[in-house]
């Protein structure tokens, strides 16, 4: 109305949908209703349609000649348009660009972004009135394509500084999923209404805070490119930042706390522009390095090659110099292993093939961390062989390193045994825990960088008993009359070297018969590949058994299982074997006991049933005549003085009785109790210490060995072993009696 006067309308009052909303209008004021000496009242009429707001909310209002409004107006449009059509070219050029390089996808991305902004500008022109569509079709579509513009606009910086997908921007991904999934079900409503109040409340709820998390994500990005000095970077924040000033003034715009022009249609055309020339940009970029390339390449090539030579002779130089010192590492390995023995009664063969092979100038060596070796030591006037089969942990120079630690330890305790008269009056057992513990102390040192598996031990070259103690390693089978198994199972020690020991130190024996065969390797005879699975992984043997299976079917002879083990699969690891036969080949003794000494065994142990000792061990000296070492002749000699109390002369019959048949625990129980019966302290306790590493969990020696360390005043080793004791068994009576004892004992000690 113009003063009072109706001057234009656009649109039916009261009807259902709006027909102007959003839309720029010309009305001409006629020239007779304007009063030039007075007061003139323009009075607009406007009915709400959405429920917040009403009347003239954005924009301008601009009073003037009609020709001039109508050619600004006009302008205004061309300009748009112009705009839409700079922006829809720079999309088509981009979109072409992926379809001949589909590697770089940010075009794919940068390109589509444009296409729908473009499309989305086009609805929001005053000239989509011309085109006759409902303003709620209208509507529709313009919500529809305003959103992906910032998810497309979003993954464009993502891939054009082809930011990594960690953990953090995989979070950012899905949380942008959620606004996703409630838009789609208020979507749904939206689109199937004519409710303009859910349309903004869906703008405003969802969208924009949506759109915010988009703009805040590509800001980090850009900034973090920026810090890290990248130019692109640098002029995309300048130009993002005019955009987020554009997008913060027409929001706030629009939701009414001030009324200004639109701006963000000119800021975002300027950074759109600017975005197609740093990627045209980069894309000359690219062309200028492959037209040097194409240029320059064979002057290039020619500097590569020249590099090339220069490292492969660098490497050369350096190869040898690694070859250097595994040969020199070689040649300090191999003296501390080998074969040193030397009996009648037992043959020793050794094969050892390292995985790590080389060429130093004219030699050719391996190097690995598997040791064999074996010794000649006496003990208390017998003869023994001393056997290592290890292991040192790791490969190559690793492994060797370890090995030479191993086999010099164990040659110094072989070298020191040999020239030391008190360490030849060791029992095996004490020999064998003395160089465990000197072994266990040296690699320790190395604080689990350096461990060794290992099967070391004593065989008696003259009645074939066998001492050895198990560090993890891969256990010993013995081979008899045929049949291979494995000679004891279970390991309770873990490698030489590991700082927490576990597990009880007990050494294994066993009495080899004639013509029995051990056969002692590390674990490359168990880690054959033997194929390949579907996806080319390697398949390794698992089963054990396949090792013990072997050596039955090659009799135990070292070259046929060497060859067996090759024509089963590849071996992947170093692999050291050791083959010890004790009187092999030996004749069968076939003379078996005389008339006479049967009946004087009888005579014996029918005087013996009458309690007549002086009878029974004169007729025990009698059989002795036909069969000095008879078993039954020397355990039945040892009873008998024991029955009659003798314990010293029982003691002195025992240790006759073991020196041929070390393996009887029992017997060597006795020969403990009859020492210390005697007041023979020293050797009770050496006999008692024999049997505790042969079994460690037998309560009755353990209270005994106590017992005969309390004897001597050794009480800090009575209570430790008493201790021992009570774990395995805590109601043992002898043990809680030896405790009181050994708790006076103590407390005497003290009151003195």
């Amino acid at each position: 109305y113009f003063n009072g006067r109706v001057i234009g309308r656009t649109g039916e009052w009261d009807a259902e949908l709006a027909q102007a909303y959003d839309r720029t209008r010309v009305y001409d004021i006629p020239d007779n209703l304007i009063r030039p000496e007075s007061v003139n009242i323009i009075l607009v009429h406007v009915q709400r349609y959405t429920g917040d707001e009403i009347g003239i909310a954005r924009d301008e209002v601009l009073i003037g000649p009609e020709h001039t409004l109508r050619t600004e107006l006009f302008y205004e449009s061309f300009i748009e348009i112009l705009f839409l059509a700079v922006y829809f070219t720079c999309g088509s050029y981009f979109l072409f660009l992926y379809v001949r390089r589909r590697v770089e996808s940010e075009n794919l991305i940068f390109g589509a972004f444009v296409y729908v902004m473009v499309a989305y500008q086009a609805i929001k022109t005053q000239l989509r009135w011309e085109l006759d569509i409902p303003f709620v079709e209208l509507k529709r579509v313009e919500y529809l394509l305003l959103y992906p513009c910032f998810p497309l606009f979003f993954y464009f910086f993502r891939k054009y500084f082809d930011f990594p997908r960690n953990r953090f921007m995989r979070i950012y991904d899905w949380l942008m999923l959620l606004p996703l999934a409630v838009l789609a079900g208020a979507w749904s409503h939206v689109l199937l209404t004519d409710d303009a109040d859910n349309w903004w409340w869906v703008q405003r709820t969802f969208s924009q805070p949506t759109w915010l998390a988009y703009i805040l994500g590509i800001l980090g990005m850009l900034i973090y490119h920026t810090i890290r000095k990248e130019r692109d970077a640098l002029i995309m924040l300048i130009g993002f930042g005019f955009v987020f000033v554009g997008v913060v003034l027409d929001t706030l715009s629009n939701r009414g706390l001030f009324i200004l022009p639109p701006v963000m249609s000119y800021v975002f055309g300027g950074f759109i522009i600017s975005l197609a020339l740093l990627l045209a940009n980069r894309f000359v970029r690219v062309n200028e390095q492959v037209e040097d390339l194409n240029q320059n390449l064979e002057k290039k090539v020619t500097e590569r090659t020249q590099q090339l030579n220069e490292s492969l002779s660098e490497v050369r130089a350096l190869k040898e110099q690694q070859d250097g010192d595994y040969f020199l590492t070689s040649l300090l390995i191999k003296p501390l292993g080998g074969n040193y023995f030397q009996h009648t009664n037992i043959s020793v063969e050794m094969l050892t093939e390292q995985k790590k092979r080389f060429s130093f100038r004219h030699w050719s060596a391996e190097i690995g961390g598997d040791l064999n070796a074996a010794y000649e030591l006496e003990l208390r006037g017998r003869k023994y062989l001393a056997f290592l089969n290890g292991d040192a942990m790791g490969k190559s120079i690793q492994g060797a390193g370890g090995a030479l630690v191993l086999g010099t330890v164990f040659k110094s305790v072989i070298t020191r045994s040999q020239l030391t008269g008190a360490v030849q009056q060791y029992y095996p057992e004490r020999w064998l825990k003395e160089c465990f513990a000197e072994l266990q102390n040296v690699f320790v040192s190395f604080d689990g960088y350096m461990l060794v598996s290992a099967v070391f031990g004593l065989l008696d070259a003259d009645n074939g008993m066998l001492y050895y103690i198990n560090a993890e390693h891969p256990n010993v089978i013995l081979y008899r009359q045929g049949k291979a198994g494995f000679l004891q199972q279970g390991q309770e020690l873990r490698k030489i070297g590991t700082s927490i020991f576990t597990g009880k130190l007990r050494v294994i024996t066993d009495r080899l018969r004639p013509d029995d065969v051990l056969i002692s390797g590390s674990d490359g005879r168990d880690d054959l590949q033997i194929g390949v699975d579907s996806r080319g992984h390697r398949i390794i043997n698992e089963d054990e058994y396949r090792f013990v299976r072997t050596v039955e079917t090659s009799r135990a002879d070292l070259p046929t299982i060497w060859r067996a083990l090759q024509e089963q699969g590849k071996i992947t690891d170093d692999l050291a074997l050791m083959r010890i036969a004790y009187r092999e080949d030996a004749a069968a003794i076939l003379d078996g006991p005389s008339a006479n000494f049967d009946q004087h065994l009888e005579a014996a142990r029918s005087a013996m049933e009458q309690k007549q000792y002086d009878a029974a061990l004169t007729q025990l000296e009698q059989a002795g005549q036909h069969n000095p070492v008879a078993r039954d002749v020397l355990l039945m000699r040892a009873v008998c003085q024991r029955k009659k109390k003798d314990f010293e002369e029982a003691a002195r019959a025992y240790e006759q009785y073991l020196e041929h048949f070390p393996e009887d625990n029992d017997a060597l129980f006795a020969a403990a109790l009859m020492y210390k019966m005697s007041r023979n302290m020293e050797a009770a306790i050496d006999h008692g210490e024999r049997l505790r590493m042969r079994h460690p969990d037998d309560v009755k020696n353990l209270v005994h060995l106590a017992d005969a360390y309390r004897a001597n005043r050794n009480y800090t080793r009575a209570e430790k072993i008493l201790s021992e004791a009570l774990e395995i068994q805590a109601d043992f009576p002898d043990a809680l009696k030896l405790k009181e004892a050994l708790q006076a004992a103590q407390q005497n000690v003290e009151n003195q």
